[in-house]
């Protein structure tokens, strides 16, 4: 049957078109050549093979929709179409019969809203686009075995898309029921430490002294007003059974499920600090305390405290000071009509009264390069200083730089942040931040004004961070440089791209980013994208995708004395343009480290007991679930596994599966690109629902193998 009468008894069955393919054709446009599949039924079989719309109407009111992820694609004019269930519209009488057609008329029409698509007005016309889009959403097939009928309730329920980069009139993310999120009680103030709480369980059964791996996704520090999403990653080998989390000594607080952060896109556990608290309505610093407890089995964290300032009465907004190439350090004062020429002279009026200028914001008002000579004394700030150009100036319009390779920026600042500014880290020795200091990169872009085959002096990281005082890396690039995101207490939801050495080497936690174009041919250099070397406890990688990935090895678990304690690495996907050699190596003790949906299909993993002494390869408690993996090998090609790591669930790329319930089939990954990507090949049906349950994790009990897609915020 034709497209258009397809439609057309979609919307008489209660179906609306969402026209989900590029934007319309010009006059000579190639159109693409049309889906080869056939039309699907018009339910999916399972829940979370549907995402979530926000649908609103003229009258004010919002529906949230539930879409069909992956139906086959019916061609109109050359782009696809998928049927979407929606409720009827108001009925003229309680006969029944047919709907009532929507206006036409576009102050009438409801407007749709869609993480890939954006935003548009609705329209029944089947020859009508409803909305452009850059891209068509990708399918993910796990799920839970229920379907979301005409309820709207049903609509608003189960994970819904991760967010695409739109926005609500309130900054959220549409994807997200925030009223479902847990709000939390604050107290007076903690009267005492909270005490780690003894291992739960039977003390003979596995992971029984295995900790759980817990950290906040939040940078500290920070000065909130209204309400604010708080946001917990948490693993162990036996699985999450909750999150329990106290604001300032009130009442514990339990999360057991993962959602979506409605402000920064990551799904994790998820709380809100509320800005109507009574007892938050004193401006001042608060204090919130975590426990994350396994299911069952396993030894409890107690997560440092997190500390941020609540702003509610708007008394710690920080003052500003103009900085421009063309003022002046000798007659500027910092105002508007008088800015300073240096950032330096602009820190060193921040010293003269601190009280004041605690968390002050230095803005840049003229496009340029600037350096950061160090301050006359340290600043000693509580809140953050920011530095970021005045509004109308670009990110690129504000670069900061040193002007000569043999030259440090040392700014000396406890607490500083850098936002949308690029740092040309080429034209500079290097940033030194001091062991007990903090940085936070917030939107901002690093580079190499040379180049990827520039080489630092002394191939130094781009940011000092001895002892991991505080480095920060939020909704950030780094492009063509040797080094990106290295050495960070936090990456979360940045991109590395054209990185001719290493992308995250030893960074505590990195979570929601990706990387692009990783060589390890354009220099003599070992390029690693996930390297770490030391002795590392609650680690956290999760939701990292990279592609055209060449001559660098995705992990690399280092013999440089090193130990890995507590680790986890969970829904990680790599697309090797070419390798093997090199290839994934664990190598040191392993106790507690955890590789759960592994996408790694294009490079082996080796287990390196052929090392001697504390290099060799020694495993407690490592498990290898739910991924995807060419193979998964001793050092010895034919040797067994080595006591101590755990193989279930997994695919592998050739004929030699190892561990529980394996499968097997040629696959690999295509389309990838920031979180999203597919899988083709044979092996790709096979990987559909036929993984392990984790509990606090899996959002199915027969989830998929290997990583699922995300997309992080734009």
């Amino acid at each position: 049957m034709s497209s258009r009468n397809w439609c057309r008894q979609c919307v008489q069955g209660g179906f609306l078109c969402l026209l989900l393919g590029a934007s319309p054709l010009s006059a000579g446009a190639q159109a693409a050549d049309p889906p080869k599949s056939a039309a699907a039924p018009s339910q999916p079989a399972n829940e979370s093979d549907y995402e979530t719309v926000r649908l609103s109407r003229p009258d004010g009111s919002v529906v949230y929709l539930r879409v069909p992820r992956h139906q086959p694609m019916t061609l109109r004019l050359h782009r696809p179409a998928i049927s979407t269930r929606v409720p009827r519209p108001e009925r003229p009488d309680s006969s029944g019969s047919a709907p009532v057609p929507i206006p036409a008329g576009s102050a009438s029409r409801p407007v749709v809203s869609h993480p890939i698509t954006g935003r548009g007005a609705l329209s029944l016309h089947a020859d009508v686009p409803l909305i452009a889009p850059h891209s068509v959403g990708l399918s993910e097939r796990a799920g839970a075995p229920t379907v979301a009928g005409d309820d709207a309730t049903q609509w608003r329920s189960g994970r819904g898309w991760a967010p695409g980069g739109e926005l609500d009139d309130n900054g959220l993310y549409l994807s997200e029921d925030t009223e479902s999120i847990v709000r939390l009680d604050a107290g007076d103030e903690f009267l005492s430490d909270t005490q780690p709480p003894d291992p739960i369980g039977d003390d003979a059964a596995p992971g029984y002294d295995a900790d759980a791996i817990a950290r906040w996704d939040v940078v500290p520090y920070q000065t909130i007003a209204g309400d604010f999403p708080v946001g917990i990653l948490a693993f162990h080998m036996n699985g999450i059974d909750h999150v329990s989390v106290s604001l300032e000594g009130g009442p514990w607080t339990n999360i057991s499920t993962m959602q979506i952060n409605p402000r920064t896109g990551v799904r994790e556990y998820v709380m809100i600090i509320p800005g109507d608290d009574p007892d938050l309505s004193e401006d001042e610093l608060i204090e919130v305390r975590a426990i994350a407890y396994p299911k069952n089995v396993g030894t409890p964290r107690l997560l440092a405290p997190l500390f941020l300032y609540v702003n509610n009465s708007g008394t710690l907004t920080g003052l500003k000071l103009n900085v421009a190439s063309g003022g002046s350090d000798a007659t500027g004062d910092g105002s508007a009509a008088k800015p300073f020429g240096t950032i330096q002279k602009a820190l060193n009026a921040c010293n003269t009264n601190m009280a004041l200028m605690d968390g002050a914001e230095i803005v840049i008002t003229e496009p340029g390069r600037y350096d950061i000579n160090q301050p006359a004394k340290p600043l000693l700030n509580s809140r953050w200083i920011t530095i970021r150009p005045a509004s109308g100036l670009s990110r690129d319009d504000v670069v900061i730089a040193a002007g000569s390779t043999t030259d440090l920026i040392r700014p000396n600042t406890q607490r500083l942040r850098f936002q949308n500014v690029t740092l040309d880290f080429s034209d500079m020795y290097q940033m030194y931040k001091e062991d007990p200091h903090a940085q936070w990169y917030d939107h901002c872009r690093w580079t190499y004004g040379q180049g990827w085959t520039y080489t630092p002096p002394a191939s130094v990281s781009p940011v000092r961070n001895v002892g991991y005082g505080g480095l920060y890396i939020t909704d950030s690039v780094a492009e063509n440089m040797l080094y990106a995101f290295v050495w960070c207490n936090l990456v979360r939801n940045s991109h590395a791209e054209k990185i001719s050495g290493d992308v995250f080497q030893n960074s505590l936690m990195v979570v929601d980013s990706s990387a692009h174009n990783i060589d390890g041919t354009v220099l003599s250099h070992h390029s690693d994208l996930l390297q770490y070397f030391g002795y590392f406890d609650n680690l956290i990688i999760y939701n990292v995708n990279a592609s055209m990935i060449i001559s660098t090895q995705n992990i690399f678990l280092d013999h440089a004395n090193s130990t890995f304690t507590n680790c986890a690495f969970v829904n990680i996907s790599v697309q090797n343009a070419q390798s093997d050699p090199p290839f994934s190596q664990l190598n040191s003790p392993h106790d507690h480290v955890l590789f759960y949906h592994i996408s790694n299909p294009g490079q082996r993993f080796v287990l390196r007991d052929d090392m001697a002494g504390s290099k060799k390869f020694t495993a407690k408690n490592v498990f290898f679930r739910n991924c995807i993996v060419e193979r998964i090998q001793a050092a010895d090609y034919f040797g067994p596994i080595p006591e101590g790591v755990t193989i279930d669930h997994c695919h592998f790329n050739y004929n030699q599966p190892v561990g529980e319930k394996p499968t097997v089939g040629a696959i690999a990954i295509i389309n990838s690109s920031g979180g999203a990507f597919e899988y083709k090949g044979y092996g790709a049906s096979k990987i559909a629902g036929s993984g392990a349950f984790i509990p606090g994790y899996s959002d199915s009990e027969t989830p998929d193998r290997g990583a699922k897609p995300w997309a992080p915020p734009q």
